[in-house]
């Protein structure tokens, strides 16, 4: 069926686009130059665009969820500093990301930093939710003071 053939055809030409779970995905140039992306769980196929790089962790070495965190750390914002070239566009390249120097630790300190990172994170989410909700709600005792006021509910002592 010709149909088919051109998909197949298609997927041929996206091979090299096609995400696994697990490849952390970064930005090359423009406002978000050095962003990086990991591609969790998703059903069916999924390509990445071709202004992005693809890494995929080879996770006998260093797990993507470890690479994911140390690209939200100091030391990676540390490093695209360093390769920015001020005087052009901010962009890196993959030749500069192939030489990106990550500490890597042994899969199971891997695990023990992922871990600890999502009860840290997961505090820190418990205690800005709670934050959140209070403020909510001294908004609206405002509101309901101010309503009160305007409509003569409450009068203020003078």
């Amino acid at each position: 069926d010709e149909e088919d053939y051109i998909c197949l055809t298609d997927m041929l030409k996206a091979k090299e686009f096609i995400l696994t779970k697990g490849d952390i995905l970064f930005a090359r140039s423009g406002a978000t130059v050095g962003k990086s992306f990991q591609f969790k769980e998703y059903d069916g196929l999924a390509c990445f665009a071709g202004y992005l790089i693809k890494a995929t962790p080879n996770e006998k070495i260093i797990l993507s969820d470890f690479l994911y965190l140390y690209t939200q750390s100091q030391f990676f914002e540390d490093w695209k500093s360093m390769i920015f070239n001020k005087a052009t566009i901010e962009n890196i390249g993959a030749d500069k990301y192939s030489v990106l120097k990550v500490i890597v630790p042994s899969i199971p300190e891997q695990k023990e930093v992922i871990e600890q990172v999502r009860i840290e994170t997961q505090v820190f989410e418990t205690t800005f939710s709670k934050a959140k909700s209070e403020i909510k709600k001294i908004k609206e005792y405002q509101e309901s003071l101010i309503t009160q006021v305007v409509t003569g509910e409450l009068k203020i002592p003078q």
